[in-house]
């Protein structure tokens, strides 16, 4: 029987890797649309998303637009860390956010999200803004319900900005 989840869950994984890039591309060029006018995020030329079974362990990593060659190895591992960090409290507590847990002096950022299955994370724009796209990537997957991504966002700093990402459609593949 366990043969058999772990198949089905391979196979989710395998079924939704097209979907998922392409939903992606799409969360990143909603950000640097509704970003224009910040600063912060008008700075920002890429972003690594990461995707992850219930364990943290990625099977989707993926640049999407470009970023210095210095710091792709750091938001690299950012993205990677916040994947298992937010798979892990969501296992064993009720925080499906990596926000939860942040603590800046070791380097744990906001800007992951654990939906219904799997673990969506961004690393590139500024921490709240990657949690934020995270949660729109989860929704477009249908991996978490626009209701639920309101209410981990909604004392976001970002979220009058950008609450409106929540509703993207999925571009057909």
């Amino acid at each position: 029987m366990n043969k058999q989840k772990d198949d089905f869950e391979v196979a989710m994984q395998s079924f939704s890797l097209l979907q998922s890039n392409s939903n992606a591309r799409q969360v990143f060029r909603a950000i640097k649309v509704f970003g224009k006018a910040d600063l912060e995020v008008s700075k920002c030329y890429g972003a690594y998303f990461a995707k992850s079974d219930r364990d943290g362990v990625p099977f989707h990593l993926n640049l999407i637009g470009n970023m210095p060659r210095d710091e792709r190895f750091k938001c690299s591992q950012f993205v990677q860390e916040k994947l298992r960090r937010v798979c892990l409290l969501a296992a064993h507590t009720n925080h499906k956010l990596s926000r939860h847990s942040i603590d800046r002096e070791i380097e744990r950022y906001p800007g992951a999200v654990f939906g219904s299955h799997f673990g969506h994370s961004i690393s590139g724009f500024p921490g709240l803004l990657d949690e934020m796209g995270a949660c729109a990537w989860a929704v477009l997957d249908g991996d978490l319900t626009v209701k639920d991504a309101v209410a981990l966002t909604q004392n976001n700093k970002y979220f009058d900005i950008f609450s409106d990402i929540f509703y993207l459609k999925p571009n057909p593949i």
